[in-house]
This record gives C-alpha cells, structure tokens and sequence, in this order.
C-alpha cells in the first residue's frame, strides 16, 4: 500500500478512549473537547525532540525538520538525514529550520548556519548553496531561516544576517533582496524570519523590524511598519483572504487584504480566554475552518467570531494530551491530521475525526481505556473499560452509573476489566471479563455467571473453556459464539 492511503486511512482510526455524543466538527470553540493525541518521540527513533517543521511531500511522506537532522516518515519507520563529514551530497547540516517542495517534486531545506539543500528525489542526494566570499552569485549567507516555493516560480530563501536571495533553479541565478539606509523602499530589515506566498501570488516578509510586502510590478517593499510587536515570526492567509500575524512580543495580529490592522489579540492574565502568551511561535487555519495558534505556553484554539481561546497544554497525567506545551509549528496533512512539532517532546498527532464524532473523555473514566460497547434501553449505551468495569452511560444527560450501583452489590463481576459485551435478540446482555469468566445480564436484572470448566457443567449443562472473555458474537440461529483468551471458542444457544 503506498504512505498516501495509509495516511488517508489514518483518518478512520478511532483512538482507545474515545466516546460517540454527537458533537460535531462546527464545534465552537467554547464547546471544543479535548484533544486526544498521539505521537512521534526520541523514543520512537526521532533523533531530537524540537521539531520546527513538518511537510507532506507530493508521494505522501511526512519529513520533519529537526535539530539533528531531516527526518522521513511512511507511517511505519523513521529515516533521517544528516551531515556526515566524508559523504558526498550528503546534508550540509543538522539544524533544519524550514523544508519545501517545488514543482518538480524535489524538497528544499533550509539550514542554520549551514545554507540551502536541495534533496533531489530521482537520486536521493542533495545539492548544496552556500555562501563564498567574493562570489556574487552564492548565497549572501549561510544562515538560512525561511522558504517560499511556487509551482512554476524562483525560491525564496530568507536568511537570519543579510536580507532575501531569490534563486531561479533553472538558472542557477541569485538575486539578493537587502536593506538599505539609503533606499526607503528596500527591504526594511536584513534579518529576514519568515517568508509565505498568498493566494494572489503577493510575497509577504516578516523581520526583526516589522512587515513587509514585495511589489513585483515596481520591484519595490511596502512598509508595513511594527505591527503591534517588530518581530514577525509568522504569516497565515485564512479561506477568506485575511492574514493572521505572529509576532514574538506583540501577540496576535488580523490584517485585511491590504495590510491594514483589524484588530491586536494580547495575553491578558485576567482574561482566562485571551492567547496563551504574546510570544506567537505557529499559526494554522485547517480544513474545517479552524484557527490553531502555537504559543511556548501550549496550543491555542482560537474563535475568531468571539476573539477567544481554548487552551491545550501539556498533563503529566494524561499520556494522550502534548508532549510539550511549547509549541514550534503547526502542519495539516492531505488526510487532515493535525501535526504539532514541540520543543523537547517531538511531534504530536491529532486526529480531526475524533471530534466529528464527538470524541471527548469524561471525569468517570479518567484515563482508562475503553475496551467495548453494547445498546441499552431508552438510547443509552453500555460502556466497558479496562480498570473501569461496566458502566450504563446516557449520552442525552451525561450521567454514568456503574454496573455495582445499578445492582447494589460490591464488585459484582469480581474483575474491573471488561473486555467484551453483547446484547442479544432477546434483550440479555453478555459481560466478558478479562480473568473472570463470562456474566450475563438478563433483562429482568438479574446477573449470572458462567461457569468455567468441564467438570462445573455438571450442574448446568454448560461452560467455557477459559476465563478470559475476549469477544462475543450472536449468530443468526441465535447462537452465542465465545471467544476465549487461552483456549478453544465455545457456543451454545440460551
């Protein structure tokens, strides 16, 4: 199966824990569940945990810039690139700042201190520009920090020292973009820190000292001037033309079209759903229309109709939730997947159909994980776990009741781990434990245990064979077939 279905197939994983209520992917922020979230670690094979960049090339494979190297993920393995002293058209350096594809499929990385890499996919080798004194037409530095690609277009490399080159591939031909004092309408600052293209083709450069934008038809910038902070760390163009500013001190900034300020969005202590921090590191606007904003102080979910935000940040407690909550960058694949690169703890996975069924872990099952479900009367659901046994949960209400309460008896099934639940033709519902056998429910309320073994049938006239109750299924002849953890299935009819 090529990485592209396997990425597309990701979308219909259902994550352990997960519960069906309705909630839909219009979700306002103020109504907005928690993430569930997996991810990619050092201990998974990333050879360091800041990830500053995440891209999905053309064939489907996910590459993850890092600090010790370029990484390529197909869903199954990590391969990485780095620097090796005595290789040829190998990676010139580890610190991977930015990647890009262009319209030939091929990538562009660009490195701290170590110049511009092209990966050539034909051959998997990559050619190298840096910089060489009293040569005009290398780089103006080696300290490259952003990229921006077109289909058809040149690259643009913004560097950290001195200002914009502009390398037309074909060509081999660099122009340099570069402040000076002595022309107001050059590029305002030389320390270039992001770079991105909007749907017109309009070329928009976040510096040290503001923003600007580059007027083709007159080879010209337009000062923008400190857009509520001078630091510019990220542009974003959303679905309807307005530009979402980042700023390293000056929060969040929406601009219209023209570049014209609409409104500043500043942490504020006193306002729980203000940003996060004013230290702005991502911006993304995925395919439901959501606006993700990356902060060191975790995640945000941002609502532009009310200007507030919902917080998500790293708990120790919950496995599931960020790894880190400093976040570097924000990427959504073909499939939809949401990709957070953090600062120390890799990159972390969130799955938009989690929400789309209405996917959120309630304060009863904790941080158990759910291992079955089976209809119950007047549209509720039984709901087992591992740790948590049976519970009986009305999704209208939001009330659970466990199986003890319902019953009025202390550990009724004698083992908190349900693994397997059916409800029959006949309205009886069969609990399979992970060590204590099989129970069933009748639909009078009443509980009965199974036995275990063939000298217990003697009694009955039935067992099984085995405690462990994986899974049950109700044949069309009625049938009860039992599937057992450490023996042979059995079946019967009631």
């Amino acid at each position: 199966m090529c990485f592209r279905a396997l990425v597309t197939a990701w979308r219909c994983l259902l994550i352990a824990g997960v519960l069906v209520s309705g909630v839909t992917a219009t979700t306002m922020a103020a109504d907005a569940p928690p993430l569930i979230l997996e991810h990619l670690t050092t201990a998974d094979g990333l050879p360091q945990g800041t990830v500053y960049t995440t891209l999905q090339d053309s064939q489907g494979f996910i590459w993850l810039g890092t600090e010790d190297g370029l990484v390529r993920y197909d869903g199954h393995e990590l391969v990485r690139y780095a620097y090796a002293r005595d290789a040829r058209n190998a990676l010139p350096g580890n610190f991977v700042y930015q990647i890009a594809e262009d319209g030939s499929h091929d990538l562009w990385v660009a490195l701290k201190d170590a110049g511009l890499a092209r990966w050539n996919r034909t051959t998997d080798s990559f050619t190298v520009w840096r910089h060489e004194v009293g040569n005009p037409q290398s780089l103006s530095s080696d300290a490259v920090r952003a990229l921006a690609t077109s289909p058809q277009g040149p690259i643009w490399i913004g560097t950290s020292d001195t200002g914009i080159n502009v390398l037309d591939p074909k060509s081999q031909h660099i122009e340099h973009l570069r402040h000076d004092d002595q022309v107001p309408t050059s590029l305002v600052d030389d320390r270039v820190l992001t770079l991105t293209l909007d749907r017109s083709g309009r070329m928009w450069v976040g510096t040290e000292k503001g923003l600007d934008r580059w007027d083709a038809t007159h080879r010209v910038f337009v000062h923008y001037g400190p857009v509520s902070g001078s630091q510019i760390s990220v542009i974003r163009e959303d679905r309807t033309g307005t530009l979402w500013v980042g700023t390293f001190d000056g929060g969040l900034v929406q601009m219209d079209r023209e570049g014209h300020v609409a409104q500043v969005y500043r942490h504020d202590p006193k306002q729980s759903a203000s940003p996060a921090s004013d230290d702005i590191r991502a911006i993304l606007e995925d395919q439901a229309g959501h606006l993700w904003v990356g902060t060191p102080e975790g995640l945000d979910l941002f609502d532009r109709a009310t200007g507030q935000s919902i917080h998500y940040h790293q708990d120790l407690s919950d496995a599931e939730s960020l790894r880190d909550s400093y976040i570097m960058s924000l990427y959504e694949d073909e499939s939809g997947l949401l990709w957070v690169g953090t600062r120390s703890g890799g990159v972390s996975r969130w799955n938009p159909r989690s929400w789309e069924l209405g996917g959120h872990r309630p304060e009863w099952l904790g941080s158990k994980l759910v291992t079955t479900f089976a209809d119950a009367p007047e549209n509720k659901v039984w709901i087992g776990s591992l740790g948590g046994g049976l519970t009986l949960f009305d999704g209208a209400t939001g009330k659970a009741t466990d199986l003890d309460t319902l019953l009025h008896q202390a550990n009724a099934l004698g083992d908190k781990r349900v693994m397997s639940l059916l409800h029959d033709r006949h309205g009886n519902l069969w609990i399979g434990t992970m060590a204590n056998g099989l129970f069933v429910l009748t639909a009078t309320g009443q509980l009965e245990k199974i036995p275990v073994g063939v000298a217990r049938a003697a009694a009955t006239g039935r067992s099984i064979s085995a405690p462990g109750i994986m899974t049950l299924f109700e044949a069309r002849n009625g049938a009860i077939w039992v599937g057992t953890h450490g023996a042979a299935q059995t079946s019967w009819t009631r």
